[in-house]
């Protein structure tokens, strides 16, 4: 059973990557909104593609994998985030745009430095792996209070949209509206399942 399923998180995380990079790349996707829905698409596959590497144990030989990791997981919230901001042509700056993702490098950076000290005290950090567990720990509780932010801030820019745009929502049916609405309570209903999930591991 646990084959199957890691043979379909596989082809569905190359499979992923391959959607995105089609519509990242071909001229009739050429549509804003669609840049952030490819790339959070690219980041699902790549974070499902590194579970699957650690779940078959592929890897396990390699020491040094288990400190080569990249925290796409902080990049998944905020392309839906910025795909809603351009979905509902909703200005947003540039540094506004870099700014939503300093989560992502600062933990980057930080996992930098872990591979740096495992390759200069490789000895003292295996002897003290609790520290490296904690970090990740500390990762993930915070990617989930940051993805509840971001549902937040979703929420509210469509809100705002909405009292923007009365006159004329009333005039057209807002399913757009509605379909987004679903996806981010679904988002909130999975935060909190992943908040369980961890607090009981």
């Amino acid at each position: 059973m646990n084959s199957i399923l890691n043979i379909l998180m596989v082809c569905g995380a190359l499979q992923g990557m391959l959607f995105g990079i089609v519509v990242l790349t071909a001229k009739r996707f050429h549509v804003h909104s669609n840049k952030y829905l490819a790339k959070m698409v690219i980041f699902i596959s790549l974070n499902n593609l590194n579970y699957w590497l650690i779940e078959t144990k592929i890897v396990k030989g390699l020491a040094i994998y288990e400190f080569l990791y990249i925290p796409w997981s902080l990049l998944i919230l905020p392309m839906i985030y910025l795909f809603l901001r351009s979905y509902l042509k909703v200005e947003t700056e540039k540094r506004y745009i870099y700014a939503i993702k300093i989560p992502f490098y600062f933990f980057l950076v930080i996992y930098i430095l872990l591979l740096l000290l495992f390759v200069l005290w490789r000895e003292w950090l295996v002897e003290n792996e609790q520290f490296k567990l904690c970090l990740y720990d500390f990762e993930e509780y915070f990617s989930i209070v940051y993805s509840c932010l971001l549902i937040f801030m979703s929420l509210k820019t469509i809100r705002n949209y909405q009292t923007k745009n009365k006159i004329q929502l009333k005039k057209n049916e807002s399913v757009p509206i509605r379909w987004l609405k679903k996806l981010l309570w679904a988002g909130s209903v999975i935060c909190c399942l992943w908040f369980l999930v961890i607090a009981i591991s």
